[in-house]
């Protein structure tokens, strides 16, 4: 609905046309008690415009709330699918720690039964961290892109009711 009609059933502008109505009632009064005539007022033709009125009023403030909702809920799904990712990528990080310090605990026997300070276990050392390493890293540059897309779609300000 385009912003102009829903200016149109404004409490400004709803008043205005009650006061418009009001003013040709009088009018039509004033014109008839110079002519000498009779006024019957009909209360339909106030209660009808006034009904009109209030259900325009009612009408628009529904669909602004409405937009309103539906522009939050976009929003809403955007940032839930974002959190859902980071969800998942934390926890296929801390699987990948967990996994990680489980492979460094317990090598396998042939490295196992080396010293400590053998280059040979030194580097199955390094290569396994390197290898988790690598993983972790992928995970986080992913959880930094969603950060991004998180910050591209922040919650909208409200505007319902204004």
């Amino acid at each position: 609905m385009t912003d102009w009609l829903l200016e149109l059933f404004t409490i400004g502008h709803l008043g205005y046309f009650m006061l418009g109505v009001a003013t040709a009632g009088i009018w039509h009064w004033v014109k008839a008690r110079f002519q000498r005539k009779t006024i019957i007022i009909h209360w339909k033709y106030l209660g009808v415009p006034l009904a009109l009125c209030i259900i325009g009023y009612v009408a628009a403030q529904n669909q602004q709330n409405a937009d309103c909702v539906r522009e939050f809920n976009q929003v809403l799904r955007v940032r839930s699918g974002i959190s859902m990712e980071n969800d998942r990528l934390s926890r296929v990080e801390r699987t990948a720690f967990a996994e990680w310090l489980r492979v460094l605990l317990n090598p396998p026997p042939e490295i196992a039964a080396l010293a400590d300070d053998d280059p040979r276990y030194q580097e199955w050392g390094r290569t396994i961290t390197q290898h988790y390493y690598v993983q972790i890293k992928s995970i986080e540059d992913q959880q930094d892109a969603n950060d991004r897309v998180r910050a591209d779609n922040p919650l909208p300000e409200p505007t319902c009711g204004r």
